[in-house]
């Protein structure tokens, strides 16, 4: 069971996230962490020599990339087997459960044709993050994951990564050079979730983000910023009906229901997060075009 992280010189948040993943019952085997910073790792009190650190440059993707490459190679080179094994990509803000990594490596263990693993967001926090509030186990597909895969945290097979080929796009994710702020995860699970191997939402397996600011700490603009990504890796990996009915359909009604109840508030931060996600549509068809 490895970690894949990337940080950018936020010490006190991965201590806290480093904590939580060895306080519980089933500590992981290797934390691998992407460092973007200027200045090397700090010596800190969790994970001692269970942690590698691997110099990667600016970008969320750049850096999951970095540290998932190491890892494959780490498993090849010590004559691992991948189907034995699971990435867990954390942000560096991350508090898992006491009981997540038991709760993740018995699905795996039990369930071999599950690819990934995606859990419960407990203090949605930010609260224009998506999260299912249904507290059944549920197997997801290609037309069903959206909206419980959480971006900061999901755990994948590592065989699937390895036969795959499949990385983070680049051009998503929070980093200096990136064109979409978010929508990485999206576009990361419908990439494994393509080879019809079913992923699994698994209640049990709960996470808290700590995000306290940074590049987007104004409420409407990182709901923009999270919406346009989302938006334009929706619009790369599902059919246009799917698409209609999550960026129209769904948005357009939450908006009219929470100005029937006078959340004017609200009602104003949907409309931020639909109108996001319409221009991250179009701009990402805008640059297929040109790709083509």
């Amino acid at each position: 069971m490895t970690i894949i992280c990337s940080t950018i010189g936020r010490w006190d948040n991965l201590e806290k996230t480093l904590e939580a993943l060895f306080d519980g019952k089933r500590k992981p085997d290797h934390v691998i962490i992407a460092n973007q910073a200027n200045s090397s790792l700090p010596n800190f009190q969790y994970g001692g020599d269970r942690i590698t650190e691997v110099i990667s440059s600016p970008g969320l993707s750049v850096g999951r990339n970095a540290a998932i490459n190491y890892a494959l190679e780490e498993l090849t080179s010590q004559k691992k087997d991948p189907s034995r094994s699971c990435f867990i990509v954390l942000d560096d803000d991350v508090l898992v459960s006491k009981k997540s990594l038991e709760e993740i490596e018995s699905h795996f263990n039990n369930q071999n044709e599950i690819v990934f693993v995606s859990g419960y967001l407990r203090n949605q926090n930010p609260k224009f993050i998506r999260q299912k509030k249904k507290k059944k186990h549920k197997l997801l597909n290609s037309k069903n994951f959206y909206g419980h895969t959480i971006e900061s945290a999901v755990s994948f097979r590592a065989s699937v990564i390895a036969e795959s080929g499949v990385r983070y796009d680049e051009r998503f994710g929070l980093g200096p050079d990136t064109v979409f702020k978010s929508g990485e995860g999206i576009l990361f699970a419908s990439g494994i979730l393509s080879f019809q191997s079913p992923g699994l939402y698994c209640p049990d397996y709960q996470v808290e983000e700590l995000y306290n600011g940074g590049e987007y700490s104004e409420s409407t603009k990182r709901i923009w910023n999270y919406a346009v990504g989302e938006g334009a890796a929706l619009s790369a990996t599902l059919s246009s009906r799917w698409l209609l009915h999550r960026i129209l359909l769904r948005p357009v009604v939450g908006i009219l229901f929470t100005l029937i109840r006078i959340q004017w508030r609200n009602a104003f931060n949907k409309s931020i997060r639909l109108m996001g996600l319409i221009r991250g549509a179009i701009e990402y068809h805008k640059i297929r075009r040109k790709s083509s």
